[in-house]
């Protein structure tokens, strides 16, 4: 057997161009200073953009209150001068505030000294090396010239030079040739954090991340480069369009990126590399070629510790919580991730859900060891980048014409398709209490790497990974409402290593996972085979799982895109025995449209929305752009004549306890009798979002929402509108109307301002002229497409396929006709909701049909249903071809989730007899639950006495009772998170107040108030939470990590066979593996 191994290696290593993350020689931090806390004081520089005034309009009251505010002490356009002024005379634990807004940072893209243009490679110990970006290495010496290039030369056999990797000394010298917005905090290059950039926080100031983006439009290789910038806080903003990393830290101690959404990236999202105390918390990154989150050589804390249960309070260097990674290469990755806690995350349609590895080379750290997976979900991650993308032509030419931001992904690294999780040679790695399901090819896989893909050759080092490895407790094929969704094989490993052990873990109904000893292909393994148990751990045995990744090693997005023999890249077919077997089918039917909107609302908002849209029911024109307004706003849009409130309109607005209400034009589509009718409601504000015609309202839209891509759409095509409106809405992509045979001069107007550099045509009334026109009217616009089919119908299907590309669930089906607007119009407002394909159809689904075409494409995979209208809009027969389609059953699908938040909210008022300088607080709580385990609930008020701290608690009672007792995940138990929640926040200069806080387990429904004190102790104001129950027996409470966690259920009786038994038995599958003996299947059979 191990006189095998060097010709396993041999063949490994005859081609293996991949890499991962390139960087110079790096040092961990000494680790002396701790993770930094959120701080409402220090010195603050405030950076705001022309159109942030504008923009503030969206935000909640309370917080456009403390925007405005903090508007009159803006000083700066740019991120980077706000940094350079920090930097030069400010000190260090400075704040910059960055208000809503796009941030491009032109003065700073191109401006670099000559002289950095002409950089010589670092010597060896400071950096040296070329790295690939992509499958378009960037000739270093010119890299800003390249940018500008229309068709850069596609990386041919990796022959071209590629970007330099850099000393840190140079980074300083040169920190615009790179980065986007560099922060250098050590000034002598003695590796220690020593000028005033350290301990700086930079938040955005919107309601949500997407209220504040850095967009580099690709270029620059990084957004945000933090390095040696000790204390770093980055909170509540968007990083998108880079070539290489969105966010990138590296030699730093300490650092938090909170509420931040990385996207459409060429390679990583977040990236930390050589970091100590570093916290990922309510993060998301979606759009990446490799992978959302990198906590890439992590600090090697224990690396001589042993196994975690033989050590009591073991200290982890980064922890990742509470975050999302989906629609990416990967949702995790990280060579050499050290002692990493990853907990309550999900990674979901995903290539691959996440991978942790010591494949890579220079690489501090290495082999990885001491990871800690628990609580996580890692689910649906069968997207086929490489089929659908790369091998369909779509990963070739520049960057900004890739089609990233629709969801175009072109994997980096070669991986299996249909994998929740990758150990590829880590040792001593706890996964316990996770949940792997819909991984149509394997749950998890295991596989040693050998120490010379590393760069380490001595022979005693060549097995020194994938040892003691622990997967316990987990369970596997089954969603969280207890459904059966299979993976292609739970669990599969390459049978190398040392005591590496399986226990207690829980597959379909209760039995035992599947197993399969293989390459991960699912080709070449064996199934039913029980894993070992823990007690004892076995003995060394080497494995033949590394043959396929000799074969897939030679993979690179250039030259060798599908290598020979590598059957990792094709996407797996959907598991047998998936339920529910087919969808449920909810017709939401009222007798005219106005009533049948109203169902739309009910069923997507059966809770409270502090925002209202409302349009005119009696004509389209202003309602069109209206859904990503809507989306923007987590509201419904609901329609009224243009006379006066429909009473049933008004019912519902005060059901949803809306504060606020937004009219879609003029009073020729919205009177002044509906505004008369609103403030009879008691509608706090109302405000009118109305240009001169559709073209301006559109544009009014774009511009308080807008981040630089948009749709264009013929003002009278209501039906591609809708369609445009309904994937628009997922991503905040504004939908702009123009005339068919020319630019309107709104639209015109609109587009010299220089948001857009991005716009997709829907349909073909729109003419070639005006596609031809629109560069011209702003050389900015670079990527214009269009997406139209034969009819209004066929277009629709497409939309929804690119609505899917882009994220949308195609578990989540909305339906309407496509022959009126009304029904559509609320259907696109509410499938964003669900984060759902809207799909318009004809009167019948005879013969072709493109719709039907797109339901029966999705048939294996559909988990609900809606249709909005009777059937005069959507026929009897339609449903019939549907449920005949698909095996579906009608039914109510409300309350039925297996994915996404369930969100509830609630409005703030005084309590009884309160204080008077409380008797004006006024706000909105706001409570979300997420299926990977978290409960985040944030208070937003205002009215609050200035500068003035508030103890918050989350309680069981009603505001009538004042809350009652305090909600506890264990009764009884103690009062401080994170048992309990506490939102606590200090107001401002303004009497504005904002706090969150996130527990890392589900409340339950108990968890029914929030309750605002002073700061003695009084309640002086509370809110009651509206909206849907998790289902029975979702609630959880938090995961304490205790690594003396008894050994429960080890041993012979643990694996259903002895221990010498298996490796006999496995050791004859090893040999036939080698052999090619062993029968060739595509998945295992369930074990009992």
């Amino acid at each position: 057997m191990f006189a095998l191994v060097p010709c396993l290696l041999a063949t490994l290593l005859v081609a293996a161009p991949v890499v991962a993350h390139p960087e110079r020689p790096a040092e961990f931090p000494a680790g002396a200073l701790g993770t930094p806390s959120y701080r409402f004081d220090g010195n603050t520089y405030v950076v705001c953009k022309p159109d942030s005034e504008a923009r503030l309009q969206v935000l909640p009251e309370a917080l456009r209150t403390r925007n405005e505010a903090v508007l009159d002490d803006c000083a700066f356009e740019h991120i980077n001068e706000a940094i350079a002024e920090v930097e030069a005379n400010g000190e260090q634990g400075s704040r910059i505030l960055v208000m809503p807004g796009v941030y491009r940072e032109e003065p700073y893209v191109g401006a670099v000294d000559p002289a950095c243009l002409e950089i010589e490679p670092p010597a060896d110990d400071e950096g040296g090396g070329i790295m690939d970006i992509g499958a378009i290495p960037l000739p270093p010496m010119q890299q800003h010239e390249l940018n500008q290039q229309e068709d850069p030369t596609e990386d041919e056999g990796n022959n071209n030079p590629g970007a330099l990797v850099l000393s840190y000394e140079q980074q300083r010298e040169c920190p615009f040739l790179q980065n986007l917005i560099p922060i250098l905090g050590d000034t002598d290059d003695d590796g220690v954090c020593d000028n005033n950039l350290c301990n700086l926080q930079i938040e955005g100031t919107g309601a949500s991340p997407l209220d504040t983006v850095i967009d580099g439009d690709y270029s620059q290789l990084n957004g945000i480069r933090a390095d040696r910038a000790d204390g770093l806080y980055l909170r509540n903003f968007t990083v998108q369009r880079f070539e290489f990393n969105a966010v990138y830290i590296i030699e730093s101690d300490g650092f938090v990126f909170e509420e931040m959404i990385t996207r459409w990236n060429d390679e990583y999202g977040f990236l930390s590399f050589a970091v100590d105390h570093g916290l990922y918390q309510n993060c998301e990154g979606y759009g990446n070629g490799d992978s959302a989150i990198y906590p890439g050589s992590a600090t090697d804390l224990n690396q001589e510790a042993g196994l975690f249960d033989d050590n009591e309070g073991l200290r982890f260097g980064t922890e990742i919580r509470g975050c999302r990674g989906h629609h990416n290469t990967l949702g995790y990755s990280g060579t050499a991730g050290n002692s990493v806690h990853t907990h309550h995350n999900e990674f979901d349609r995903n290539l691959v859900g996440a991978a942790t590895d010591s494949l890579f080379p220079d690489h501090p750290g290495l082999p990885q060891d001491h990871a800690y997976f628990h609580d996580n979900l890692f689910h649906s991650n069968n997207t086929g980048y490489y089929e659908r993308d790369l091998l369909a032509g779509k990963c070739t030419g520049p960057f900004s014409e890739r089609d990233y931001d629709e969801g175009v992904v072109c994997p980096v690294v070669p991986l299996p398709v249909g994998t929740g999780l990758v150990l590829a040679g880590g040792n001593y790695n706890l996964f316990e209490n996770n949940r792997f399901y819909d991984n149509w090819r394997q749950g998890t896989f295991q596989f040693f790497v050998p120490a010379t893909l590393r760069g380490e050759d001595a022979p005693d080092k060549q097995f020194d990974t994938s040892n003691f490895n622990t997967w316990r407790g987990s369970t596997y094929g089954v969603n969280i409402n207890g459904l059966a969704q299979p993976n292609g094989t739970d669990m599969v490993w390459d049978g190398e290593g040392e005591g590496n052990c399986w226990t207690d873990n829980v597959g379909i109904d209760g039995g035992a996972p599947t197993t399969a000893v293989g390459d991960g292909s699912g080709i070449f393994e064996v199934p039913g085979i029980p894993f070992p148990g823990c007690d004892p751990r076995p003995p060394f045995t080497p494995g033949p799982g590394i043959v396929t990744a000799a074969q897939c090693a030679s993979y690179s997005r250039g030259s060798e895109p599908n290598p020979p023999g590598c059957n990792w890249f094709s996407t797996p077919e959907p598991p047998a025995d998936r339920t529910p077997e087919g969808p449920t089918v909810d017709r939401l039917a009222g007798a005219e449209r106005i009533e049948t909107n109203l169902l739309t609302s009910r069923s997507a908002f059966p809770g409270q929305s502090a925002n209202v849209v409302l349009a005119t029911a009696d004509n389209f024109a202003d309602a069109l752009a209206g859904a990503p307004l809507a989306a923007h706003l987590e509201a419904p849009l609901l329609i009224t004549p243009t006379g006066g409130l429909d009473d049933r309109v008004a019912e519902e607005i005060t059901r949803l306890g809306a504060q606020r209400v937004w009219l879609l034009g003029q009073t020729a589509a919205l009177s002044d009798t509906v505004v008369a009718d609103l403030e009879a409601l008691g509608i706090r504000e109302i405000t009118r979002v109305g240009g001169a015609n559709r073209f301006e309202t559109a544009t009014l839209i774009a511009g308080m929402i807008g981040s630089g891509n948009a749709f264009l759409v013929e003002g009278g095509d209501f039906a591609s509108a809708l369609s445009a409106s309904a994937v628009g809405a997922l991503v905040g992509r504004p939908v702009l109307l123009t005339s068919a045979d020319t630019i309107s001069p709104e639209l015109e107007t609109f587009l010299e301002g220089g948001l857009m550099v991005d716009i997709r045509l829907v349909g073909s009334a729109v003419s070639d002229a005006v596609m031809a026109e629109l560069p011209v009217v702003q050389p900015r616009i670079v990527d214009i497409e269009r997406t139209a089919g034969a009819d209004a119908t066929e277009t629709s299907a497409l939309m929804a396929e690119l609505g899917v590309q882009i994220g949308q669930d195609d578990t989540e089906l909305w339906i309407a006709t496509v022959d009126n607007w009304p029904d559509a119009l609320g259907a696109a407002a509410a499938a964003a909701v669900d984060e759902g394909v809207l799909l318009q159809v004809p009167s019948s689904l005879d013969g072709e049909s493109p719709a039907l075409d797109y339901i029966t494409e999705k048939n294996a995979i559909l988990e609900h249903i809606r249709i909005a209208g009777g059937t005069a809009a959507v026929s009897q027969e339609v449903e019939d071809t549907i449920l005949t389609a698909t095996g579906g059953a009608t039914g109510d699908v409300r309350g039925d989730r297996s994915h996404g938040t369930f969100v509830s909210t609630g409005s703030v008022a005084p309590l009884p007899d309160v204080d008077a300088a409380y008797a004006d607080v006024t706000g909105t709580a706001t409570m979300v639950r997420t299926i990977h385990g978290t409960t985040e609930v944030e208070v937003l008020v205002e009215g609050m006495p200035a500068n003035t701290f508030a103890p918050v608690h989350v309680h069981v009672g009603s505001c009538e009772e004042a809350g009652g007792d305090h909600f506890q995940f264990v009764p009884g138990g103690s009062m401080m998170p994170p048992n309990e929640i506490h939102p606590r926040f200090t107001s401002d200069a303004v009497g504005v107040g904002r706090g969150t806080d996130t527990a890392f387990a589900i409340a339950g429904n108990d968890a029914r108030s929030v309750v605002i004190h002073d700061p003695d102790g009084n309640k002086v104001a509370c809110a009651e939470f509206d909206g849907p129950e998790i289902p029975d027996g979702a609630a959880t409470t938090p995961a304490l990590a205790s690594f003396m966690a008894p050994e429960l259920g080890m041993g012979d009786d643990d694996s259903g066979m002895p221990t010498w038994l298996w490796y006999a038995v496995a050791g004859w599958i090893l040999i036939s593996l080698l052999l090619g003996w062993v029968p060739r299947r595509v998945r295992a059979r369930r074990t009992s």
